[in-house]
């Protein structure tokens, strides 16, 4: 089947609609601006995986994963336990390191966050993944396992 002249100059100019332009060369530096980009939406938590950040939200926590977690009620009241964890609104804080939350990504039950850590003489960006049990009581850690019980 051969396409018409009239079919071809319409998917040029379709295609011609749908390319994003180059921007011109700015002429005081002679440097080509970056090509505008566009936020994402926020996902949607179809599966229980943690959704996109929403912007304006990133670093904030939601209430219901703020609190102190520890291995187990021995843990929960012995403040130095190893298993430690304190997780607020914008900071995170481990036995042995902790920091700001720089993002921050949640779904039903699920929490990702990522953070800037200070500890054992040193700062590193790290992301957790954790699942909140249904009752609110329980975090795991999804990356390592481990499973913590709220404290307070």
């Amino acid at each position: 089947m051969r396409a018409t002249p009239i079919a071809l100059l319409l998917a040029g100019a379709l295609a011609a609609c749908t390319r994003t332009p180059t921007p011109a060369p700015d002429a005081a530096s002679g440097a080509t601006p970056a090509a505008p980009t566009h936020p994402a939406s926020p996902a949607t938590a179809k599966s229980g995986a943690p959704s996109a950040p929403v912007p304006g939200d990133a670093g904030r926590v939601p209430q219901r994963f703020q609190g102190r977690y520890a291995a187990d009620a021995g843990a929960c009241a012995d403040a130095s336990a190893e298993s430690q964890l304190v997780i607020g609104p914008d900071h995170i804080q481990f036995y042995e390191s902790s920091g700001d939350i720089l993002s921050v990504a949640s779904g039903n039950d699920d929490l990702a966050l990522t953070a800037r850590l200070a500890g054992e003489g040193e700062v590193r960006q790290a992301t957790y993944r954790f699942g909140l049990s249904g009752d609110g009581r329980v975090l795991t850690d999804l990356g390592g396992g481990m499973r913590r019980q709220r404290c307070d």
